[in-house]
């Protein structure tokens, strides 16, 4: 596949500016901060008290007065209410960026395998005159304008550019294992429902955070009924009709599980995001209207 860059005015970023910035995001994501430096950026979730994951979030630091969070775009301005009550008390200011033309994904050529294993922990990141590149995987990545006055230059990333490069860019990164979240999943959803435990974003061994004792009694004492599972159709599929909590069901006609999102691209097998009975993680379920979905071998799911 050819290689393509695209803007992302869906995500946004939240700057965090003061001191001891890491120490207090400790206290309020599930990911540890002490993995956090210039260079290696950790991905984690924040969470209400009842453990309700209100968004995911990647964490960037720039320096060590500036982190840089990266985030829906309409899932932003409630993260940085959320964090302003909190962080007025230790002096660090919250600014939301919501520019449409700050933040690309890029996709280098060439095919890649259905799952891509990516350390939620290790992302690495360069800074350079005021562009902070970010690397997602061997073939995924970033790029955010930090600077307001330094735009990024989206002709020179790759050689070619598509018409549907963002849908493309947000089915490939949904393919590779990630559901991010969107307003609507606004507090519906635990970590664990979410793989979000099986895939780096919860550290267990870490100490307090918002909705931490619950997020903790589930993992050590519970388990989780629904998994998230990702699933490929065999073909494009008319994405628009597949409504979120279309039913899916087993071979069987029992209904497991429900959509939440479906992402497609022009000449590419349509990627779906769906909650599922736990029981029935990495099996082969089907749409109302007969329609196969494969499960993709994510190693989050595959090992439940």
């Amino acid at each position: 596949m050819s290689g393509f860059a695209c803007f992302l005015p869906s995500e946004a970023m939240i700057h965090l500016r003061g001191n001891k910035i890491p120490e207090f995001l400790q206290g309020q994501l599930t990911c540890d901060t002490r993995k956090l430096s210039v260079g290696n950026a950790v991905m984690g979730a924040l969470c209400n008290v009842k453990g309700r994951v209100l968004s995911d979030i990647l964490v960037l630091q720039l320096s060590d007065s500036h982190i840089v969070l990266r985030l829906r775009q309409s899932l932003a301005s409630n993260v940085a209410d959320t964090l302003r009550r909190y962080a007025q008390f230790s002096r660090i200011s919250v600014d939301l960026d919501s520019r449409e033309d700050a933040i690309i994904g890029t996709r280098e050529s060439g095919e890649i395998s259905d799952y891509e294993p990516r350390a939620a922990g290790s992302m690495a990141t360069t800074l350079c005159d005021g562009i902070l590149t970010l690397r997602r995987g061997s073939a995924f990545g970033e790029v955010l304008s930090i600077d307001p006055h330094k735009p990024i230059d989206l002709a020179g990333r790759v050689a070619r550019q598509t018409l549907d490069a963002e849908p493309r860019w947000a089915m490939e990164t949904l393919r590779n294992g990630h559901y991010a979240l969107e307003l609507e999943d606004l507090g519906a959803f635990t970590p664990q429902a979410l793989n979000y435990d099986l895939t780096g974003l919860v550290a267990f061994d870490k100490g307090c955070y918002t909705g931490q004792e619950i997020v903790a009694r589930l993992h050590y004492k519970g388990h989780s009924k629904r998994r998230l599972q990702v699933l490929q159709a065999a073909h494009d599929l008319d994405t628009p009709a597949i409504a979120r909590d279309t039913p899916l069901l087993t071979p069987e006609g029992i209904t497991v599980g429900r959509c939440l999102r479906a992402e497609s691209a022009a000449d590419a097998p349509t990627v779906l995001a769906a909650e599922v009975q736990s029981e029935y993680l990495n099996t082969v379920l089907l749409l109302t209207n007969g329609e196969q979905l494969r499960p993709l071998a994510h190693e989050a799911t595959h090992n439940q």
